[in-house]
């Protein structure tokens, strides 16, 4: 599929058309990043630039509404694709680096309610919150789970029982509480000696 020929002040529109075009025919649904990219397509219009530039892409990613470099990252993680896209098309078109706003996914450590799991600071949560109960809820289960070693079928269900889209931000908990890692690293030991689990 082809670049969409338009008037200098739609090239992006039709650039990101074009690519959310060729991408949705193959499967995939591309809301978000469509909705991202076509805000992108706005935003260089409306300052007048025609062309893929490392400059008009920077102002973008660096502008949101509520700036942040977690937001930039993630602005970053949708034009890259969009960009390997174009470069099919046109050589020169930039390329903006993945780590170039550094990560896009931070995972802070989940506060655990007192009484119910890990204690935590009181001045980083005076009270326990709804979603407290949710991450004690995961981690117990997860370390459940790895104590009768049953690991794997454990993560599948709690990935399905809390609706994880991705198995990883359920195994993400291993390694974000003390006692998972323990339990890890003595199975890795076993494992190591030749006791098996």
């Amino acid at each position: 599929m082809g670049r969409t020929n338009r008037g200098a002040t739609g090239q992006i529109t039709a650039q990101v058309e074009d690519y959310l075009s060729t991408r949705r025919a193959m499967g995939f649904a591309l809301r978000g990043e469509g909705t991202q990219l076509f805000a992108f397509a706005r935003f260089a219009q409306e300052n007048e630039k025609t062309a893929l530039t490392m400059d008009t892409m920077m102002l973008w990613v660096q502008g949101a509404s509520k700036p942040g470099p977690v937001t930039a990252a993630r602005r970053v993680e949708v034009l890259r694709p969009f960009l390997k896209h174009c470069r099919q098309f046109d050589p020169q078109c930039p390329l903006i680096p993945l780590d170039h706003c550094g990560p896009a996914h931070r995972r802070p450590i989940p506060p655990l309610a007192p009484g119910f799991g890990l204690g935590y600071p009181a001045a980083a949560c005076p009270r326990p919150r709804i979603h407290d109960l949710r991450h004690t809820f995961n981690w117990r289960a997860l370390l459940r789970g790895q104590q009768g070693h049953q690991c794997d079928r454990a993560t599948d269900a709690i990935a399905t029982y809390v609706g994880h889209a991705k198995v990883s931000d359920t195994y993400w908990y291993v390694s974000a509480t003390p006692e998972l890692m323990g339990e890890a690293s003595q199975r890795f030991a076993r494992f190591r000696a030749g006791g098996g689990q």
